[in-house]
């Protein structure tokens, strides 16, 4: 009897340390000039048959050193080769790029206090401009 529970601890303790595996990473989206400018990187011509995706390895939603640069392609559209990005990289995958750290805000327009003037939002916040006195 006390091998029985000796050996019933010993396994609800082994099935308590097991680890959930992590999560796989994301894919990023990349606009039409990160792409281009990936596949120049990576040495692909406009027409080459391959694609690429790039894997966020840090999970933090954006295009940064470390993240996973992925060609597919061949017969079988099967992963060819990887390429881990370094901060060289995300600068010249960026370059041009006008909308990397810009923020868009949206076109509302808020009547001031003097019945004629209107103002927009702007600003990193997207608050809406001070009203002229």
């Amino acid at each position: 009897m006390k091998t029985v529970i000796t050996t019933l601890l010993t396994a609800l303790t082994l099935s308590a340390c097991v680890a959930t595996p992590p999560a796989p990473p994301q894919n990023l989206t990349l606009n039409a000039s990160q792409q281009t400018n990936l596949r120049t990187l990576l040495n692909l011509t406009p027409s080459s048959p391959f694609s690429v995706t790039v894997q966020d390895k840090d999970a933090n939603q954006q295009l940064s050193a470390g993240d996973i640069a992925i060609l597919y392609g061949g017969i079988a559209n099967a992963e060819t080769s990887r390429r881990t990005l370094s901060p060289a990289d995300v600068a010249t995958i960026n370059i041009n790029d006008k909308n990397v750290g810009k923020v868009m805000c949206t076109m509302e327009a808020k009547l001031c206090p003097d019945g004629v003037t209107y103002v927009g939002r702007s600003g990193s916040h997207c608050e809406f401009a001070a009203c002229p006195k």
